[in-house]
């Protein structure tokens, strides 16, 4: 009697035990870095590890995208909420969390870059325009994109090239345009709900829709080469919004899928093989709610 005891209690140990590593189990896969992310509606930046851990957290700013800086300072380009006054802005954070920069005004900015002069590009979504501003807060200059005038659809993710040409998604407007640093527009693809983009190696541009949900890689006159959906991933669950995509030096694809809402078990980021098979998913969507934006980081 008392060996079946002790034979149920180890049972119910296994079990127990089981579930608590099945339930803390958020990454599917393996990945071979380490990734920063921006969780709009969660209000978090997270720092996770290749193994799918949480390591640093920042909660002050209702964050829309993210940069980990060479010195390991945080960029962030933030959207109005109750901690920000209900102002959208610029702030640069350190390891401890201290901010290092802070530039707010009465609008959303929707996404940031740091320029290769070492200044910030960002978006005023609402105003129509994207603006150049120094580290000590000094505006340097501004552009008008095509949409102006479409107040919040105006425009998403912003992203630089290696020709220093900028990549406006103006998502609304079903387009990703293309312009000088000085604003003149050079160029578009069409894509429904445009979010993110980025220009690849090879001259191609690679391309996140919003909604429905797809990446697409089209060459210079915009033909598509490759193209990712749900479809193509019928073992990944939850996927709703596409928004930041990266084409990783392995030739694989990163991708975040901002589903909106808790839940268990949805695929919020994976990396895709060229021949769409799935590498590794994080599936933290009880925590996370929103993931627009993602970075890998490489080893330091």
């Amino acid at each position: 009697m008392k060996q079946l005891t002790l034979a149920l209690i180890l049972i119910i140990l296994g079990i127990t035990c089981f579930a608590q590593s099945n339930k803390s189990r958020v990454m599917i896969g393996s990945a071979t870095y380490d990734f920063i992310i921006a969780d709009v509606d969660a209000h978090e930046v997270v720092r996770y590890s290749a193994k799918g851990e949480r390591q640093w957290v920042y909660s002050d700013v209702r964050a829309i995208d993210v940069w980990l800086l060479p010195n390991n300072e945080v960029l962030i380009a933030y959207l109005p909420s109750k901690n920000t006054s209900d102002k959208g802005g610029v702030r640069i954070v350190n390891k401890e969390k201290e901010i290092v920069m802070d530039h707010q005004i009465d609008d959303e900015v929707m996404s940031c870059l740091l320029l290769p002069s070492g200044n910030i590009l960002f978006t005023e979504t609402h105003a129509g325009k994207l603006t150049e501003l120094t580290r000590t807060g000094k505006i340097i200059r501004s552009f008008d994109v095509l949409a102006k005038g479409m107040g919040h659809k105006t425009v998403r993710f912003i992203r630089m090239t290696p020709e220093n040409t900028i990549l406006a998604a103006e998502c609304y407007s079903h387009v990703l345009r293309e312009y000088t640093l000085e604003g003149k527009f050079i160029r578009e693809f069409v894509l429904n709900m445009a979010y993110c983009a980025a220009r690849l190696e090879n001259g191609n541009t690679l391309i996140s829709g919003y909604n429905p949900p797809q990446i697409v890689e089209v060459d210079s006159k915009g033909e598509q080469v490759w193209e990712l959906s749900p479809k193509d991933l019928p073992k990944l669950r939850g996927l709703k919004n596409f928004c930041e995509a990266h084409r990783l030096p392995n030739g694989n694809t990163l991708v975040t899928n901002s589903i909106r809402e808790f839940g268990k078990n949805n695929t919020v980021i994976f990396e895709v093989t060229p021949d769409k098979k799935v590498v590794w998913q994080l599936q933290d969507s009880e925590r996370i709610k929103g993931i627009t934006a993602v970075k890998p980081i490489w080893s330091e």
